[in-house]
């Protein structure tokens, strides 16, 4: 049987433990926090990313209403073409 104070762990020991095992949260809290900023930094830059499409999206359909409003027939040049002969 053993001894109760082989059993025992010392106040030292436990106050070592703490101090580690707080050293280690720490550091993770750390590298979370890194991860975390970086990847807002990421979703800000998406963010960014989807409005300049929105707007070019919107560019390029104002582009194709104009196209459509001016553009002509092959037919009707065709048509245009025979009546000038």
């Amino acid at each position: 049987m053993r001894k109760k104070s082989e059993n025992n762990i010392s106040n030292q020991e436990i106050l070592e433990l703490s101090q580690d095992i707080l050293e280690a949260l720490h550091t993770f809290s750390g590298h979370t926090e890194k991860r975390f900023d970086h990847l807002e930094k990421d979703v800000h830059q998406l963010k960014n990313d989807v409005q300049e499409l929105k707007s070019d999206v919107g560019q390029l359909k104002g582009d194709v209403i104009r196209l459509k409003n001016t553009a002509v027939a092959k037919d009707y040049m065709d048509e245009k073409l025979m009546d000038l002969k």
